[in-house]
């Protein structure tokens, strides 16, 4: 990231600067309220799927038990 010393910018892109860092602090906060429900989403999608291939897992494992036993 580039640094600038606010000494070394004139008063008219200092304005221009701010401005900018406005604008795209409202786009960030307004992009974070719309991806929210989203990687939640995603989570609980992750969650189930993670739930699911443990659920596999011990049934194929259970599986090989009975297997084992007979």
């Amino acid at each position: 990231m580039i640094q600038y010393h606010e000494s070394n910018l004139s008063p008219l892109n200092k304005g221009y600067l701010r401005r900018n860092l406005v604008e795209v602090t409202i786009f960030w906060r307004a992009a974070e309220e719309d991806l929210a429900p989203k990687l939640n989403e995603n989570e609980e999608l992750k969650l189930k799927l993670e739930a699911a291939e443990s659920a596999a897992i011990n049934q194929q494992a259970s599986k090989s038990t009975e297997q084992h036993r007979v």
